[in-house]
């Protein structure tokens, strides 16, 4: 699968805490990928991002949220490789909570969160 060097700079304040990826849609064209697709972003580090197209600013530049450029390891200005990845879907996922649960139900609450989130093992 093909890969992209692309420069990080800020995503909009609508992706905080989302795990999106604004790519323009050249670049998203020339390597056929379509919104949704999971790439994997690598600085010093390695995270996961959904897909989405943008058609403003450099075509050149991922927009990334300041959760996932720290856990790619890079900041503002830096360039990261991008490419897409097929994922495997979760047969299990354990989780270890640090503190009481908030409420009851809350285990249901993630479980409808976390759908469609990528993780990897580690």
């Amino acid at each position: 699968m093909s890969e992209e060097g692309l420069k990080v700079a800020e995503a909009p304040r609508t992706d905080g805490g989302s795990p999106i990826a604004r790519v323009h849609d050249d670049v998203m064209k020339r390597n056929r990928w379509v919104s949704g697709d999971i790439l994997e972003i690598t600085g010093s580090k390695k995270t996961f991002a959904k897909a989405w197209p943008t058609v403003d600013g450099d075509p050149e530049v991922i927009r990334i949220n300041g959760d996932l450029r720290r856990a790619a390891g890079v900041g503002i200005d830096d360039t990261v490789k991008v490419r897409k990845v097929v994922l495997k879907e979760a047969t299990y996922l354990e989780l270890a909570p640090t503190a009481e649960l908030p409420f009851s139900g809350f285990e249901d609450y993630l479980i409808e969160r976390l759908q469609g989130v990528p993780f990897f093992a580690g």
